[in-house]
């Protein structure tokens, strides 16, 4: 309306500039051709060419750098919580760990007398949702993860990764470093054979109530059941 009535009153318009669609092109658009300066182009492409020019959000060698690290820690973390979790509304989960070792049953039956290196770590499991299997640079931000939205944890036999993660989560809750959250040990039998936690309770080095910080279960209904209590 406004340049309507400014016409009526019979007073210019001016137009707005248009960088990218100018009648006449800025002096940067175009090198400067060879008959300016013959060593022009030979200038631009050394120019192009040198790290120094590149932007330093795409340049990898220096987002590599050792004194980048917190950087790349902070890229680690906001890449799932920001673009994935928080779009897929995942506020709150249950973990579950156990060894990549332990075959399926069918996949066992098949494997007799065969062991096999796959389901290890190097090949993500194929029962993650495909959007949000996440890849780290640093595997304390995979841990970070986990524990983030943490409900609940559920430990399956396994080995020194397994125990390793059960047993940071319990000394956390222990500590009161991390909420109170149900920590459920499934397979009474394998745990206490490869744990003897009443043998650390009599020694001292971890308190009767320690023992209260988890449970066994034997089902997926145990399992349930017991996290909903």
């Amino acid at each position: 309306m406004a340049k309507k009535d400014a016409a009526r009153n019979g007073l210019r318009v001016l137009k707005r500039p248009r960088p990218v669609q100018r009648r006449e092109p800025l002096p940067w658009n175009s090198p400067k051709s060879t008959e300016e300066d013959p060593e022009a182009h030979a200038s631009i492409e050394a120019i192009l060419n040198s790290p120094s020019y590149r932007r330093a959000d795409t340049d990898f060698d220096f987002l590599a750098r050792d004194d980048l690290r917190g950087l790349r820690l902070q890229i680690d973390y906001l890449k799932p919580d920001l673009l994935l979790l928080k779009e897929a509304g995942v506020r709150q989960t249950i973990v579950v760990f156990g060894s990549t070792r332990i075959c399926e049953h069918a996949a066992a039956s098949r494997q007799v007398k065969t062991l096999t290196e796959t389901l290890h770590e190097q090949y993500p499991n194929p029962y993650i949702t495909p959007d949000l299997c996440f890849s780290f640079h640093y595997f304390a931000m995979r841990k970070f993860h986990f524990v983030l939205r943490a409900k609940a944890l559920v430990a399956f036999p396994g080995g020194y990764g397994t125990f390793d993660e059960l047993f940071e989560v319990l000394t956390l809750v222990q500590t009161q470093k991390l909420k109170q959250m149900p920590v459920t040990l499934v397979g009474k039998d394998y745990w206490q054979r490869a744990v003897n936690f009443d043998f650390l309770a009599d020694e001292g080095v971890i308190a009767q109530e320690d023992r209260e910080l988890f449970w066994f279960a034997e089902t997926a209904e145990e399992i349930w059941n017991g996290i909903q209590a």
